[in-house]
């Protein structure tokens, strides 16, 4: 991955140094007028419910690198952070599983449409499996179960008509798939991608 690094983080660093310029402006606004009707604005974004401050928003997709190309728009996007487990309000998912490549699914059936050479590739990278649903939690066969605080993860899948997702060590979205042959294709082109 270390090959795509310039590829992947120019034009991102770019974006993000362009966004903090901006946001500069706004915020060293000196001519008090200027500021307090500044002021006002945001107030009233906050209060509206229109100011959202999700990561999703603030940092830049990724546009090239170790991208699944099939999956469209969606690679190259933040992952999103569900809240899992059973205790209080739960934990995020990056709190809960390693810096690996992940591949997380709605459901197990997702999980068994690895062919014995796509879960050889996923060994050899050291990704972890996980079902993210209300099943009861536990490890099956390799397999992770988490059960999802609320419907974030369940809602972005349903969005984009997928049942599994693989992100990145950085929690980047390399691809999705709806059925096997897709996840099968996106793990191979993943094992090229990273072993040539």
């Amino acid at each position: 991955m270390l090959d795509t690094y310039e590829a992947e983080r120019k034009p991102h660093v770019e974006a993000l140094v362009n966004f903090a310029i901006q946001a500069g402006e706004v915020i060293g606004e000196l001519d008090l007028d200027k500021a307090r009707a500044r002021d006002a604005a945001m107030r009233d974004l906050l209060r509206s419910g229109q100011a959202e401050t999700i990561r999703q928003r603030y940092v830049p997709n990724l546009s090239a690198g170790v991208l699944d190309p099939a999956s469209g728009a969606v690679a190259g996007t933040l992952f999103v952070q569900p809240r899992v487990g059973t205790q209080r309000e739960g934990a995020l998912l990056d709190d809960v599983v390693g810096p690996n490549f992940l591949l997380v699914t709605t459901g197990a059936e997702a999980q068994a449409w690895l062919s014995p050479s796509s879960l050889d590739l996923w060994r050899r990278l050291g990704g972890e499996r996980v079902v993210l649903g209300a099943r009861p939690e536990g490890d099956v066969g390799g397999v992770r179960h988490l059960s999802e605080r609320g419907t974030m993860f369940a809602d972005w899948m349903a969005s984009l008509g997928a049942a599994a997702v693989v992100a990145r060590p950085d929690r980047y979205v390399y691809g999705v798939a709806r059925n096997g042959k897709e996840l099968n294709r996106m793990i191979e082109g993943l094992g090229r991608q990273i072993f040539g």
